[in-house]
């Protein structure tokens, strides 16, 4: 009996047991499927989220193409400001560095004159003639540096010894051998006057018949110092008076007389030999009188007298200016304005005054050249006895600073 409850039991079990394995069997053969069922539908969801943001960013895209098709005024006027203020800034600088440039190579051109000179003297063993006497007009101490200024081709052309070989009107050799011709050691990058001036000159007389012509000469910007002026108790010797001024020999550089080195007694780091001037002497209205040593004729140019002061042979009528070319006597400051005329402002004016003052564009002064081949600022505010003793090469005074 019991037997028999064992078995019936047992066979309750085993069918228990059948069930539950059928059961599983059919879970298992479905699962497969409802799995890929979900990773379908959440493919599906992503890709349309994927979808949703492109035609979401695609649409905030047009809009902005639409809404906003350039800069606002407001965009516009803070941008011009900015670049307002950045050239307000860079202009002023761009204008000093150019200005120092400039200034640099004025300051090259005198110490290319002042070697020029020094190889001059030791060839000649003594200075050029400051502006000589022709006949007429001569020539200027600048032309008898061409060698010296690798221009020896341009000085065998020159006629030396002809009357009038420093007058482009009284010379037709000279006047035509340096037409257009540019010297730049004789031209200051800031100078304010024209480079070149016209000058027309006359038919030849007989026999040559040389028809008129007009050329074109360069301006210097830098004339030779003679000496100053005995003016206001200055003891400065060799000076000549004239009814509208005076005219100066106790430099270096002197109208038909060449002076050594040896000379310069007050030492030659003491004493100017070449000035710079190269802008307008300015009147009280603002209005400029040019007062370069070659206007209005040439850098050519000399002496129209002989003799040496206080032996020149200038005219000692009342009222008629004495001319020279090319060199001055000190007797203003640097960058001296022009208050008068011949008769107010002794000895400046705009023909190749003999006293015209040493003048350039440069802020607060001059270049000038001393003897010992040096180049100095003089600064427009120093003491005119200074630049008087500076000027004489013989005067004992003692120069203090500049």
């Amino acid at each position: 009996m019991m037997n028999i409850s064992r078995g019936m039991a047992d066979r309750k079990i085993g069918l228990s047991g059948d069930r539950q394995h059928r059961q599983l069997l059919q879970e298992d053969r479905f699962a497969p499927a409802t799995t890929a069922t979900i990773h379908m539908a959440q493919s599906l969801h992503l890709k349309k989220q994927r979808k949703r943001r492109l035609l979401a960013g695609q649409a905030d895209l047009s809009q902005g193409r639409l809404g906003r098709r350039g800069f606002t005024l407001i965009e516009l006027l803070v941008v011009i400001a900015i670049i307002a203020v950045l050239l307000a800034l860079l202009l002023p600088a761009v204008q000093q560095a150019r200005e120092a440039a400039r200034r640099s190579q004025c300051k090259n051109n005198l110490k290319q004159l002042g070697l020029a000179l020094h190889n001059y003297h030791d060839v000649a063993r003594t200075l050029p003639i400051g502006a000589s006497y022709s006949q007429g007009l001569g020539l200027s101490w600048m032309v008898r540096l061409l060698p010296h200024l690798d221009r020896s081709a341009l000085f065998n052309g020159v006629d030396m010894n002809s009357a009038n070989n420093g007058d482009p009107g009284g010379n037709r050799t000279n006047a035509t051998l340096v037409h257009g011709v540019k010297l730049s050691v004789l031209a200051c990058p800031s100078g304010l006057f024209p480079q070149m001036t016209s000058l027309n000159l006359p038919p030849s007389p007989p026999p040559a018949f040389a028809p008129p012509v007009t050329v074109s000469h360069q301006q210097t910007c830098y004339v030779g110092i003679s000496g100053a002026t005995n003016t206001n108790g200055f003891p400065a010797s060799q000076v000549q008076s004239y009814s509208l001024g005076y005219i100066s020999a106790n430099g270096l550089l002197t109208a038909n007389q060449s002076l050594a080195f040896a000379t310069a007694t007050d030492g030659l780091s003491n004493t100017l030999i070449v000035g710079e001037c190269s802008d307008y002497a300015y009147k009280p209205n603002g209005r400029g009188v040019n007062v370069d040593g070659s206007n209005p004729t040439s850098w050519i140019s000399g002496s129209p007298y002989s003799g040496v002061p206080p032996a020149f042979d200038a005219p000692s009528a009342s009222g008629v200016s004495v001319r020279i070319y090319n060199l001055t006597s000190v007797h203003y400051s640097p960058n001296a304005p022009y208050v008068g005329g011949d008769s107010g402002q002794k000895g400046m004016q705009n023909a190749s005054g003999p006293m015209n003052p040493l003048t350039s564009p440069h802020s607060g002064g001059v270049h000038g050249l001393l003897a010992d081949g040096s180049v100095r600022f003089l600064g427009q505010n120093m003491a005119l006895w200074t630049l008087k003793s500076l000027a004489c090469r013989n005067d004992g005074q003692i120069v203090g600073e500049f």
